[in-house]
C-alpha cells in the first residue's frame, strides 16, 4: 500500500495531479505509517514481583532500589514493601539487587522469570555503616541441570567478602523449593542445611530423603551473609531422579489453622522452638496454662533474615490429619489463597518433615511475606503420589495487625505517687478478647521478691493497687521506687488468630525470653 501511494506521488496520475491532491496522499500516507507503528508488535516482556522485610515473616522494608542486573531497569518499593518489575522476556535469568541507604544489600542470582515470577527477599540494617554494604561474591559447584537425588547432595561453597579482615563471612543457609532461614521455627517442614560459621569455602549438605518429596524441576536455594548483613542468594534449577511413589493416597483432613502476630523480631522462646506453641495458646485462653508453661523451659531461637506490621512477625500454622493407616505420600504441599480461586503453593515437604506424632497429626508453617494483616487466607492441602494427588477441605484465617500496650498513669518519671496508686493504660489493634496482666516490681530499691503485685486486668483500662488483694503488701512502701509495665496478647472469637503485643517477663508463660515492644514506666511514691 505504500509503495502504491509514494508511486503515486513520484509519478503522478497522468498529468493532473494537483498540489491539494499531493497533501491528501502524503496525510494518507503518514496516517497509514503512524497506525503501522502503534500496531505493530512491542516486544514482550515478563513481570517480576514481589515483598521486601527485614526479616522473614517480619515488617516491609518502604522505599529500597530493586535493580535488574547492573544496567537494567529499576523500581523503587512501596509502603508495603511490594514491587514490580517489567523486564524483556528474552532476558534469561537476571539477576536483582536491593538497596536502601542504612541498609546492608541483598542480590538475589539466577532468578528465571518465567518459572519465578514472584521473588521475596530480605534486607537487614546495616550492622555497621562503616562497613561495605556491598554482598558478598559467592559460587557454587552446582550447576544448573544437574541431576540430583540418588544421594545426600553436597555444595560447595565458596565466599569472598569486601574488607574480609573486618567484614567477613558468617552464616549460610542452603534449602530445597524455597529460600529458607535460621530460626527452626519459622522453618519448620522447609529442607535446609544451616552452616553458622562460614570459612570461606563451605560445604552444605541437603538430605536424600528431603530431596524424595520433590519429582522433575527442582530450586536450590543458597544465601550467604557477611558480617554487616550484606547478603547474596544463589539459585540453582536442578532436576530430580525420583524414586516412584504410586500409591493411592487419600485426602488430608481437619485442617486447623492459627495465625500469630508477635511484637518481636529478635528473640522468643516456647513459641520459638516448638510446633505445639499454636495449640498451647488455644488451650491458654480458655484457662489451661499447663502447656505454656511446659514449653517455656525450652531455650529461644533467633529470627533472621518476610511483610507484618512494623516490628512484628507474623506466620500461619496451618494443622492437619492423615489417615496413619492410608498409604504415605510422597509430598504435602500447603497451598494459599487470597481471592479463594487462584492459588500459590507455599511449601513442599516429606509427610517426616512436617509430622507432629505417628498418630497422623501434621503441621506446615507459612511464614510468607506475602502475608498482610487483615486479609482473609484460605488455605489448602494436597498429598502428592506420582500417580495421583488428593486434596483437603479449604480453611481460613485472617491475621491480626500488631497490639499495642500504652502506659498512662503512674507516667514515666513521677514521682509524689500515692502508696495505693491508680493504673491506667490503654490499648491499640484490640480483636475480639484481650489477656492483660498488670505487673508492679519493685527493682531499684528492691527488699526481697522484686514482683511486687501481679493482676489480671483483661478487659479493664485501669485498676487501683492490690484491689484483689494479691500484693506482697497492702501499700507500697513510701518514698520508694518502683516500675510497672503490662504483659497482654489479643485474640478473636473462634481462637483462630492471635496478636501478643507484651510479655518480658513471661506472665503469660509463653515464653522463656522476653517480647520486646512492652513499655515500663518508673515512679517514686510519696508519703503516707
Amino acid at each position: 500500500m505504500y509503495s502504491a501511494l509514494l508511486s503515486t506521488l513520484i509519478n503522478g496520475q497522468g498529468e493532473n495531479v494537483s498540489i491539494r491532491s499531493s497533501r491528501v496522499l502524503l496525510l494518507a500516507l503518514s496516517a497509514s505509517l503512524l497506525a503501522a507503528c502503534n500496531s505493530g508488535t512491542s516486544a514482550p516482556e515478563v513481570t517480576l514481583s514481589g515483598v521486601l522485610s527485614l526479616s522473614r515473616a517480619g515488617e516491609a522494608v518502604a522505599g529500597a532500589t530493586v535493580k535488574v542486573g547492573d544496567t537494567g531497569p529499576q523500581t523503587t518499593t512501596d509502603a508495603s514493601g511490594h514491587y514490580t518489575l517489567n523486564i524483556p522476556a528474552n532476558s534469561g535469568a537476571v539477576a536483582l539487587t536491593f538497596t536502601k541507604a542504612g541498609y546492608a544489600s541483598t542480590r538475589v542470582e539466577n532468578v528465571d522469570p518465567a518459572s519465578m515470577p514472584v521473588v521475596d527477599e530480605i534486607l537487614q540494617a546495616s550492622l555497621n555503616p562503616d562497613l561495605p554494604s556491598t554482598p558478598p561474591t559467592v559460587t557454587l559447584d552446582l550447576a544448573d541441570g544437574a541431576t540430583v537425588g540418588a544421594d545426600d547432595l553436597k555444595i560447595q561453597v565458596k565466599t569472598t567478602t569486601a574488607s574480609p579482615d573486618l567484614n567477613g563471612p558468617t552464616s549460610g543457609i542452603a534449602s530445597l523449593g524455597v529460600d529458607a532461614g535460621s530460626s527452626g521455627y519459622l522453618n519448620a517442614g522447609r529442607a535446609r542445611a544451616f552452616v553458622a560459621s562460614l570459612k570461606g569455602d563451605d560445604t552444605f549438605t541437603l538430605k536424600a530423603s528431603d530431596i524424595a518429596a520433590y519429582s522433575g524441576n527442582l530450586d536450590v536455594h543458597v544465601a550467604v551473609y557477611d558480617f554487616n548483613g550484606n547478603r547474596t542468594h544463589v539459585i540453582r534449577h536442578v532436576k530430580v531422579a525420583a524414586t516412584s511413589v504410586a500409591k493411592a493416597v487419600v485426602a488430608p483432613t481437619d485442617l486447623s489453622p492459627t495465625a500469630i502476630t508477635f511484637a518481636d523480631t529478635a528473640t522468643y522462646g516456647a513459641l520459638g522452638t516448638s510446633p505445639l506453641a499454636s495449640s498451647a495458646l488455644k488451650n491458654f485462653v480458655k484457662g489451661d496454662a499447663a502447656t505454656l508453661k511446659g514449653l517455656a523451659v525450652q531455650r529461644s531461637g533467633t529470627l533472621t533474615p518476610q511483610a507484618a506490621d512494623s516490628g512484628t512477625v507474623m506466620w500461619v500454622d496451618v494443622a492437619f490429619k492423615y489417615d496413619p493407616a492410608a498409604p504415605l505420600p510422597r509430598s504435602f504441599e500447603l497451598y494459599r489463597s487470597s481471592d479463594a480461586q487462584n492459588y500459590t503453593r507455599v511449601l513442599t515437604a516429606t509427610p517426616a518433615k512436617v509430622a507432629q506424632d505417628d498418630k497422623g497429626n501434621y503441621l506446615i508453617r507459612d511464614n510468607s511475606a506475602q502475608l498482610t494483616p487483615g486479609t482473609r487466607y484460605t488455605y489448602r492441602v494436597r498429598a502428592v503420589s506420582d500417580t495421583a494427588t488428593q486434596d483437603s477441605a479449604v480453611t481460613t484465617v485472617t491475621p491480626l495487625g500488631r497490639y499495642t500496650i500504652t502506659l498512662g498513669a503512674p507516667a514515666q518519671g513521677s514521682t509524689g505517687v500515692e502508696t495505693a496508686p491508680i493504673f491506667r493504660w490503654k490499648t491499640g489493634g484490640a480483636s475480639d478478647k484481650e489477656a492483660l496482666l498488670l505487673l508492679v516490681l519493685d527493682r531499684t530499691q528492691a527488699e526481697g521478691k522484686s514482683f511486687q503485685w501481679q493482676s489480671d486486668v483483661s478487659g479493664k483500662t485501669s485498676a487501683v493497687y492490690d484491689n484483689d488483694g494479691r500484693a506482697l503488701t497492702p501499700y507500697l512502701q513510701p518514698f520508694h521506687a518502683y516500675d510497672w509495665q503490662m504483659a497482654g496478647m489479643t485474640y478473636n472469637t473462634d481462637q483462630t488468630a492471635f496478636s501478643i503485643g507484651a510479655d518480658f517477663f513471661n506472665a503469660l508463660g509463653i515464653v522463656s525470653n522476653p517480647v520486646k515492644g512492652g513499655p515500663v514506666n518508673e515512679f517514686v511514691t510519696g508519703g503516707y
